[in-house]
């Protein structure tokens, strides 16, 4: 039996999955690190088809799956002014020990909530939903890591919000209808 052996040169593929992991300013980098990946001389990556991540990197994450590339990734973060987001009470630092204990963190991290979900135009996990295979269960192209301190538990979200209620309700929630931008806040 011939083998059969071609010199056509392979086509490259400009689409990749990403896990991007967090840690404050490593946001930054990635921004830039994404930036590289798409102008590439040879070989971009300007597509991010599924991807995943956990605190700055769950940010990257929802942008690009909401339909942003790096470049504008990068243009957003010049122009953002990072420091609103730090909602003490009564805009005191000295204050933030207090909103430790009522709202379970330093700041409230609602200036951030809103500005996000601004920026993704309301954007739900519905929003990134992949077709399921086989009638199987639903399937996101996003994934972001969060804990649940109370019950010591981690989460994969969307998939792990069944089994949760909304607040102040006995209605499940469900996660077509959960925000991106809650779910990203709830992974820093």
């Amino acid at each position: 039996m011939a083998t059969v052996t071609s010199t056509a040169p392979m086509e490259w593929i400009t689409e990749a999955d990403g896990v991007f992991r967090g840690g404050g300013v490593k946001g930054l980098a990635l921004a830039g690190a994404l930036c590289g990946f798409a102008e590439h001389p040879t070989k971009p990556i300007t597509t991010w088809t599924n991807v995943a991540g956990a605190s700055a990197g769950a940010i990257i994450a929802c942008y690009l799956a909401t339909g942003h590339d790096a470049q504008q990734m990068l243009d957003l973060m010049k122009k953002t002014k990072f420091d609103s987001f730090a909602d003490f009470p009564l805009h005191s630092k000295l204050l933030g020990g207090l909103n430790l204990i009522a709202e379970h963190g330093m700041a409230r991290g609602r200036a951030f909530e809103r500005w996000f979900d601004d920026v993704l135009e309301g954007a739900t996990f519905a929003d990134v939903r992949k077709p399921s295979r086989n009638g199987g269960s639903p399937e996101w192209r996003l994934k972001l890591i969060a804990v649940d301190v109370t019950n010591r538990r981690l989460l994969v979200l969307p998939d792990d919000l069944v089994d949760y209620k909304t607040p102040r309700s006995s209605k499940l929630i469900d996660p077509d209808e959960f925000k991106i931008s809650r779910a990203a806040r709830m992974s820093m």
